[in-house]
Order: C-alpha cells, then sequence, then structure tokens
C-alpha cells in the first residue's frame, strides 16, 4: 500500500505536467475568441493537477482529510471551462465569468466549508446525497457543448475523470483510494485528442483557396469550439437570414448546402457569407476574422494564388 501511495503523486504530476504543456500550445487555436476564458480554466484546473500532485511527493505535508477537499475542489474545477463555454460570446463574457462560474464554485463548495466550519472531525470528506445531487446536476449541464460533436471522446474522457475524482467523496468506493493519477491521466488523454483535432481544423483552414473552403473549414473548426448548442444556436440564427433574404442555400453541419440538392454558384454564397461574417462576430475578434476569413472579407471567390501550400 505504502509504495503505490508513493507512486501516486509522481504519476499525477507528470500527467499534470504534460497536460499544461498540450493546453499552453493551444493558446494560439483560442486566441482572439471568446473560449478564450474556457481555455484559462482548462489551464487552471491542469495547473491544480499538476500541484495537487506535487504535494502527493511529500506525503506528511497533506493529510488524508485535506487531500479529499483538495481532490473534491479539482472535480469542481474541472467542470469549469464547459460552463464557460456556455455564456462564451463576446458581450458579457466576463460577467458570466464573475455571476456564473465563479460562483458556482463556491455554491459547489459549500458543503466543504460547511463540514470544516461546523464540524471538528478531521476525517476525509464525505459528501451528502444533496450535495452530489447538485454536482452531478451541473456536471450533466456542462456535457452539452461537448458531446455530440467531433471531441466527444475527450468530453467523455473529462465526465470520466470528474467522476473518478467524486467517487471517494461520494462513498462510491469501499477505501478512500487516491484516484488522482487516474484522473490526471483521463485529462492528458482529452488535451492531447482536442489539440490534435482543433490542429487539424485550423491547418484546413489555412489551406482553403476559395470561399466554400475556407467558410466551411471556419464552420468545423467553430462547431469544435463551441460545441453542438453553439453550433445549433448559430444555424437557427443564420435560418432567420435564409426566410428573410431567400437565399438558394442554407447553413447545415457541414457548410453552405444548395436547396434541393442543387451546386452552389460563387453568387449564391455573397449574401450568406456576409451574415456568416457577421454572426461569428459575435464570438470572434475583428483581427480574427481577418485572419480566418480573408476571402469572405474581400469578396473573393476565386482560387488565391498566395494559398499557403499544403
Amino acid at each position: 500500500m505504502l509504495a503505490v501511495q508513493t507512486i501516486t503523486g509522481p504519476v499525477a504530476a507528470v500527467a499534470g505536467g504534460f497536460t499544461l504543456f498540450r493546453l499552453v500550445q493551444l493558446r494560439p487555436i483560442y486566441s482572439g475568441l471568446s473560449v478564450r476564458w474556457t481555455l484559462f480554466w482548462w489551464l487552471l484546473s491542469a495547473s491544480f493537477v499538476l500541484l495537487v500532485g506535487l504535494a502527493g511527493l511529500i506525503p506528511e505535508l497533506v493529510s488524508p482529510a485535506a487531500k479529499s477537499i483538495l481532490h473534491y475542489l479539482l472535480a469542481v474545477l474541472m467542470m469549469t471551462p464547459a460552463v464557460s463555454t456556455l455564456g462564451a460570446r463576446r458581450h458579457g463574457l466576463q460577467a458570466w465569468q464573475l455571476f456564473v462560474v465563479i460562483p458556482l464554485i463556491l455554491v459547489l463548495m459549500w458543503p466543504v466549508a460547511a463540514e470544516l466550519f461546523f464540524s471538528r472531525d478531521l476525517r476525509p470528506l464525505l459528501l451528502s446525497g444533496p450535495a452530489q445531487a447538485g454536482y452531478l446536476a451541473v456536471l450533466l449541464m456542462s456535457a452539452g457543448p461537448g458531446l455530440g460533436g467531433a471531441l466527444t471522446i475527450a468530453c467523455l474522457m473529462r465526465l470520466a475523470a470528474s467522476l473518478v475524482l467524486l467517487a471517494p467523496a461520494a462513498a462510491w468506493t469501499a477505501t478512500q483510494q487516491d484516484l488522482l493519477p487516474c484522473a490526471a491521466l483521463l485529462l492528458l488523454a482529452e488535451a492531447e485528442i482536442t489539440l490534435r483535432q482543433l490542429r487539424g481544423r485550423t491547418s484546413a483552414v489555412d489551406c482553403a483557396t476559395n470561399l466554400r473552403q475556407q467558410t466551411a473549414a471556419v464552420w468545423l473548426l467553430f462547431q469544435d469550439l463551441y460545441g453542438p448548442v453553439w453550433a445549433q444556436r448559430f444555424m437557427n440564427r443564420m435560418a432567420q437570414f435564409e426566410r428573410a433574404e431567400r437565399w438558394s442555400c442554407s447553413l447545415q453541419r457541414s457548410g453552405f448546402v444548395g436547396l434541393n440538392e442543387q451546386p452552389l454558384q460563387d453568387v449564391d454564397l455573397a449574401r450568406p457569407l456576409e451574415s456568416f461574417r457577421w454572426v461569428i462576430s459575435r464570438f470572434a475578434e475583428s483581427e480574427w476574422l481577418e485572419r480566418h476569413l480573408p476571402f469572405v472579407a474581400a469578396g473573393t471567390s476565386s482560387d488565391s494564388p498566395d494559398a499557403p501550400p499544403c
């Protein structure tokens, strides 16, 4: 048992360090978008994994009771990136963090605070039934931005890591086992899958040579970053423009598609792309739009001779 406890700290620390390293590589992709706060909370939770793992290198430094509280705090922090994504619009973005994400952390940590203030028993944390139900309700809500899209597997990794960390405090395990290494490895897998997926999407954007390729690549990147919930709201807004302006195409999950499966011409995309750029500006700064939608901004419809080699 002692040997296992000696290994758990280094494994969690190494996994947390690698996760943090991979997440830092995501910064250029998230830069200029409202989901930059999602990455902020993600980096914070990964940093916490690293710190708790390092603390585990010195067993005398953290008591079993303090360790159980730290693990539950980490389980709460792991939900913050997805909750932040649910409010990821440029207008009101900071307010969402201040009045939704941070209060959510405080509410979920209230059972811990109550136990610390009103109980002198230094036993490991044991959550009540209502506290477990509250956590699971938020966990289910936070799954919205990830499930159903290209990053579903990554989302499931995060959900599994959250449940693994919750298990001892919820008395789902027979003993107070240190499951942090398992959760840390799941988070590392999530970061690796996400990085590979988003790098492929950004490569497709960079390699686009015309309007249709450019908008389709940007649209797929948006869906990966914001999830099916925001993608559906995006399409609903575009459908309103479509009905009002009587387009000959509509925005689907794969991109713009001609009505009645008719092939699209460049002239058919002129007005839809103006609306597309306007809607996506609710989530992206002007510099990001100029960098990722140059053909739309310039109104170019032919192959670009200056396109980067792919």
